[in-house]
This record gives structure tokens, C-alpha cells and sequence, in this order.
């Protein structure tokens, strides 16, 4: 899991210092469209028993968002995104898999200033609003290693 996350975030570090400007100004009256796409990383918190192990769950998010300015230093986000998450847990020789999938909607306020990083125009972000996130998706999935049944529950 380490090496992934390692590999993703030196893509996006990468990806965004080939840009020295953005598409499109961040200035007052302007309107800037955005999309992005990554993995979410997931697991379950709770208390569980010491002899279970619980584990991870990589999906797919993926979102969209529209900006307006109302400053050069202030704007409203709305933006909409779809995200994978879930939980793997082992115990017994029993492998259970859940698998949630949700649409994430968020009103934002898009706080930003510009600032030198090595000689380079970098701006910073300071995203602040609620995440109203619907379940779309449950999925639980079970093998039995040792005698080797499989059972499966679903709904949408």
C-alpha cells in the first residue's frame, strides 16, 4: 500500500508543477471548471476482535467542480464526486470484503493567494464547507479459505 500512495502523490506533484499558470485566471467574475481523479483508500474503525485483522479497500474516486470568483481571492465551489470505499477483514479463515460506493456533494468556500515557491508562481488553497456524502452502494462479499464457500449480499 505504501509504494501506491508513494507513486500517486509523486504523479500529482509532478503533473502540477508542469503547469506555471492555471487554465484560467483567478480573478473576480471569472468561472473555472475542474475535474479530478484518484484512488480512495479506506478501511473501517470500530472495535474489533484482537485475533481479526482488518485491512484496507483501494477504489476509484472521481469528481467534477465549478468555480466562481467573487474576489481575486474568494470564490464559491460546488462540486460533485463519486468514491469508492470498503473494508477487508480476515478471522478464522473467513475473508470478508465490503465494498460502499458514494456521490459526495460539496458547497465550498474557495479562499486562495498566490505565493513564490523556488521561483515559481504557486498559488494556495484553503478550502472550507460541508461534504454531504449519499451511499449508493453496499456490498458484502464472504470466502471461507477453508473449506471454500462463498456468500454474497448486495444492495443499491
Amino acid at each position: 500500500m505504501g509504494s501506491r500512495i508513494t507513486s500517486l502523490l509523486v504523479a500529482v506533484l509532478a503533473a502540477s508543477a508542469a503547469f506555471d499558470k492555471p487554465l484560467a485566471a483567478q480573478e473576480a467574475g471569472n468561472f473555472v471548471l475542474g475535474a479530478r481523479a484518484g484512488t480512495s483508500i479506506a478501511t473501517l474503525a470500530y472495535e474489533s476482535d484482537p485475533g481479526a485483522d482488518i485491512g484496507y479497500h483501494s477504489g476509484l474516486a472521481v469528481g467534477v467542480s465549478a468555480t466562481y470568483y467573487l474576489t481575486d481571492n474568494v470564490g464559491v465551489r460546488l462540486g460533485g464526486a463519486f468514491a469508492s470505499k470498503g473494508a477487508r477483514a480476515t478471522f478464522e479463515g473467513m475473508t470478508s470484503i465490503m465494498r460502499l460506493s458514494y456521490l459526495d456533494l460539496m458547497p465550498l468556500l474557495d479562499l486562495n493567494t498566490a505565493i513564490a515557491l523556488g521561483g515559481r508562481k504557486a498559488t494556495l488553497y484553503l478550502l472550507i464547507g460541508p461534504t454531504v456524502s449519499v451511499n449508493r452502494l453496499c456490498k458484502l462479499a464472504s470466502v471461507c479459505q477453508k473449506i471454500g464457500v462463498w456468500r454474497g449480499l448486495g444492495a443499491s
